[in-house]
């Protein structure tokens, strides 16, 4: 019977793996990303938070998770393809789960250039408002920063730069 135990305990930890790289080669995914996507394949089996455990400890030692990997793939691609700013992104993190004290401890290495961010992210969409009249175009110029994580502070500073350069 123990034996039995052992052959099912090692099979479904071999098949969790399988789950788990399978779910991986698409892209990089957060240690909670993982874990959500495998206690919902493995919702029918009995006591399978420890095999998940057991599973994210091992994926975590061979590099297949990899939580600072995951945080400088996110932030380079929010910030080169999407053009966020630094609160959207960590926004974003955190809802990857990925822990707070991480985030900050990037973002303190590997500080993100927002304002160039913001004054290239308008540049580009500068033709959406520009016949716009003064005050609109200002409301939806600042707006549309704002969406994108952006501070009112910064928006307000690639605003008045476009402006000059469009004079």
């Amino acid at each position: 019977m123990d034996n039995n135990t052992n052959v099912d305990s090692s099979r479904q930890l071999s098949q969790l793996f399988n789950y788990a790289c399978f779910y991986l080669k698409f892209r990089l995914r957060s240690k909670k990303e993982v874990i959500d996507y495998l206690k919902k394949r493995t919702k029918d089996w009995n006591d399978s938070t420890s095999l998940i455990d057991e599973t994210i400890k091992h994926l975590e030692e061979i590099g297949l998770i990899d939580e600072s990997k995951f945080i400088d793939w996110l932030v380079h691609s929010r910030t080169s393809v999407k053009s966020k700013g630094e609160r959207a992104i960590r926004i974003e993190l955190q809802k990857f789960g990925v822990e707070s004290d991480l985030i900050d401890q990037y973002f303190s290495q590997n500080p993100v250039d927002d304002e160039a961010l913001a004054l290239r992210l308008l540049s580009k969409s500068w033709r959406r408002f520009s016949n716009l009249p003064e005050k609109i175009r200002f409301q939806k110029a600042i707006n549309f920063l704002l969406r994108r994580g952006y501070s009112f502070s910064r928006a307000k500073e690639a605003y008045n730069q476009v402006k000059e350069n469009e004079q």
